[in-house]
């Protein structure tokens, strides 16, 4: 009987060994992350980015863009613009930048309505697209030609190089690029007083409707704006609304109603006393 017994424990000893899980070894462990790419663009490199960037007959820019750059006057590429994404990715396309933007505009506010809104607050060149947090600055004036456009709404911080200037933004990514941080401070600067204008009118609107959204974020522009309404009078909301909104209002009645011209004419009168209208 022992003898048998030993042959079982035996049998079944094989049998347990040969059912265990195989140890999985790793050189080295690493714990896993899910990270995406971050973005260290800079203008001596451009090639390097459209080299690996995905190419698309037509682009859709969204508010996560980080940067739209212009190609068109470029000899080196036949490639008209290269967008970065806050995810990481990178887009090239031989759209021109202002067909892109355009495309973006309208799905939310024409630029011309910004252009209405920057006349009201003196901004006047080079005027940023301010719809709510969101904000898209040109590098230079995009009456008709195709520019560069820097998402604001991503900024983190502006650092002077020898070479141009760094911009920091959101999820650190980087935009080293050929233009002194004095042009990227007057973007900001540009942009504070349309987005101030807009926030008061929110405030006003929020007690009209009750509003439960939230306009103001805690990011760059929103600590600049705080510094900068410190310095600078408060826009009355109704005059920043009768301003830019009626102005639109006005120009949009004359262009498109034969009776337009006396309408806003009636339509100036009756609101001279929230400000002078300009259209």
């Amino acid at each position: 009987m022992e003898i048998e017994d030993l042959n079982k424990q035996e049998i079944i000893s094989k049998i347990q060994y040969r059912f265990q899980p195989v140890p999985v070894v790793r050189e080295s462990y690493q714990p896993y992350q899910s990270v995406p790419p971050i973005h260290q663009f800079h203008f001596d490199r451009i090639q390097e980015y459209l080299d690996f960037a995905i190419n698309q007959e037509s682009i859709a820019i969204d508010d996560d863009t980080l940067y739209v750059h212009d190609l068109s006057r470029s000899s080196e590429t036949a490639f008209n613009s290269l967008i970065l994404q806050a995810d990481g990715a990178a887009l090239k396309s031989l759209e021109k930048t202002n067909v892109i933007m355009s495309r973006y505009f309208s799905t939310r506010a024409a630029y011309h309505s910004m252009q209405f809104l920057g006349k009201t607050v003196n901004v006047t060149r080079k005027v940023p697209y301010v719809y709510g947090h969101i904000i898209f600055a040109p590098t230079n004036g995009p009456s008709k030609k195709s520019v560069s456009w820097i998402g604001l709404h991503h900024l983190v911080a502006i650092i002077s190089k020898d070479r141009g200037t760094l911009i920091k933004m959101k999820n650190y990514h980087e935009l080293t690029l050929d233009i002194p941080k004095q042009q990227i401070d007057s973007m900001v600067d540009r942009s504070l007083p349309m987005f101030s204008a807009e926030l008061d009118s929110y405030h006003m609107l929020k007690h009209w409707f009750e509003e439960k959204s939230k306009l103001y974020k805690d990011n760059y522009l929103s600590r600049a704006h705080a510094a900068y309404v410190k310095d600078h009078p408060v826009i009355e909301p109704v005059d920043g609304i009768s301003r830019s909104h009626l102005n639109a209002a006005v120009h949009l009645i004359n262009t498109f109603s034969e009776e337009g011209q006396s309408f806003g004419k009636e339509i100036k009168e009756l609101l001279s006393e929230f400000g002078t209208l300009d259209c």
